[in-house]
């Protein structure tokens, strides 16, 4: 009878272990808590009406935990979308900016993680030299 409530404590103990280390590797430090542009793209000004489009070669956003690591993404890798997604909480991974390739000036981009956590880069539109 003590061996059945030895085994049984040991395997409450086993049970209650695996739990836990498995709850903490998924808990808040894998939430993205900063994001920030981390290399700009290689091409940040466009000629007017000339381009029509943005290139994001080259550029990459670095997103931080709570825990403090990071890791770095590639631009390229998300959506673009003319204008910025309003309502759903769960789209996330795009870029947007109302850059205006046929009007000289300069335009916010926004990249997107989720749609609270962003950074932004600034392209410059000009005239033909």
């Amino acid at each position: 009878m003590k061996k059945t409530i030895v085994v049984r404590v040991l395997v409450s103990v086993l049970i209650a272990a695996v739990v836990c280390l498995s709850l903490c590797g998924c808990d808040d430090g894998l939430k993205w808590v900063k994001m920030e542009v981390h290399t700009e793209p290689e091409k940040t000004t466009y000629t007017v009406g000339e381009d029509h489009a943005l290139d994001f070669q080259g550029g990459t956003v670095l997103l931080e935990t709570l825990s403090g690591s990071t890791e770095i993404f590639d631009m390229q890798e998300y959506t673009w979308q003319e204008k910025q997604i309003k309502g759903s909480s769960d789209i996330g991974r795009y870029i947007s900016s109302d850059v205006n390739f046929y009007l000289p000036g300069e335009y916010v981009v926004t990249v997107w993680q989720t749609s609270e956590l962003s950074c932004q880069f600034t392209v410059t539109v000009a005239e033909s030299p």
